[in-house]
């Protein structure tokens, strides 16, 4: 039995028209034409096409393949046309600058943090494994080379915690040199111990 489409002026309703299975295989599968796009195509509801497409049992497309071939077909799959597009930088919520370098061994989704970048053209060679760039001013988005140094990652773990150790006792000492110079007790120490 052929299956035809039935145009009416009229509002039309499911059991007014069919969609034949092989039309709409060819353009939801093959030219890959949304279901609203197919609704407009035919002046038919969008709840039509979906009514079909379960009747003859044709896979519905995932929202992730919906929103895929939307980019693709917007030019967006390729970054430089993408309107969110930032030239291949961006930083992270921690303040460290990522640059997108696809194939870098330390890439992550294409993206690799700027300093390991740095350090690795400073000293013309790969960051080793195993090893991690430390900010000493302890910013991570200040990436100039003299502000980095690579050690080994578990050297990193421990050199960190001692760091912070030693700012909380400089700002509790600077804490108290503030306090005595507001009450007009500061001291001069010339030479000796601290």
């Amino acid at each position: 039995m052929k299956r035809c489409l039935i145009f009416s002026p009229a509002p039309i309703t499911v059991k007014q028209y069919l969609i034949d299975k092989q039309t709409l295989e060819e353009l939801y599968l093959n030219q890959h034409l949304s279901q609203p796009q197919i609704a407009r195509l035919y002046n038919v509801t969008q709840g039509a096409v979906q009514y079909w497409t379960k009747q003859y049992g044709i896979p519905v497309r995932s929202h992730s393949e919906i929103m895929h071939a939307w980019i693709k077909k917007k030019g967006y799959d390729i970054p430089e046309n993408n309107p969110n597009w930032k030239g291949g930088r961006h930083a992270d919520g921690k303040g460290y600058i990522h640059v997108l370098k696809k194939g870098h061994p330390h890439s992550s989704h294409g993206y690799v943090r700027e300093h390991i970048l740095v350090w690795e053209q400073v000293h013309n060679k790969p960051l080793p494994d195993g090893w991690a760039i430390h900010h000493l001013n302890g910013i991570p988005s200040d990436n100039r080379p003299e502000n980095l140094v690579a050690m080994p990652a578990h050297r990193h773990d421990h050199y960190i915690p001692a760091l912070k150790k030693r700012i909380r006792e400089l700002e509790i000492r600077n804490s108290q040199l503030e306090r005595s110079l507001q009450e007009g007790q500061f001291m001069l120490r010339i030479g000796g111990e601290n």
